[in-house]
């Protein structure tokens, strides 16, 4: 997605609507390979897929507030929604159905329990396939995607911390 942080603020949720109707009619959905690693002992589960949202959150609030069942931001995996289809039509049948919550998964559009994802393009892809996350443009594939625990550092200005109650 291509989202100006402008409009963001501007139009907040609608402005993702608009984009993600944009993308649905004009992108092409090339298929990709994606390797599903449960750990790292076992050999991955590889599939040919469209497209991956990686949730590790249980409301996303607005109309697709529980799209995932079961994730919670301190779950130690990734639940991974593969769409397994390039179908314009299945897409629109899967997003109405979270919008009234009655989702359900299938083999076009499973849901993947992972703790971690590689994904890379297909021999031959005509072109770069574009990864993003949260409505910003991170770059093209190959990509891995997994949870590393306690990899967020936060930098508090000295004089907003009591020091006695650091450890």
């Amino acid at each position: 997605m291509r989202l100006d942080s402008r409009l963001k603020q501007r139009f907040g949720y609608l402005i993702y609507l608009v984009e993600a109707f944009r993308l649905w009619a004009s992108y092409k959905f090339p298929m990709f390979i994606a390797s599903f690693f449960l750990d790292d002992d076992q050999a991955p589960r590889v599939e040919q897929v469209s497209q991956i949202l990686a949730v590790r959150i249980g409301n996303f609030g607005g109309l697709v507030q529980k799209l995932v069942p079961g994730a919670a931001i301190g779950n130690a995996n990734l639940h991974a929604v593969a769409f397994k289809t390039r179908s314009r039509l299945r897409y629109v049948q899967f997003m109405l159905a979270v919008i009234f919550r009655r989702h359900s998964y299938s083999k076009t559009i499973e849901l993947i329990d992972c703790s971690r994802v590689e994904c890379s393009d297909l021999p031959g892809a005509e072109g770069p396939t574009f990864v993003e996350a949260d409505g910003e443009l991170l770059g093209t594939l190959p990509v891995r995607i997994e949870v590393v625990s306690r990899a967020l550092t936060l930098l508090i200005p000295a004089r907003s911390v009591d020091r006695k109650s650091l450890p």
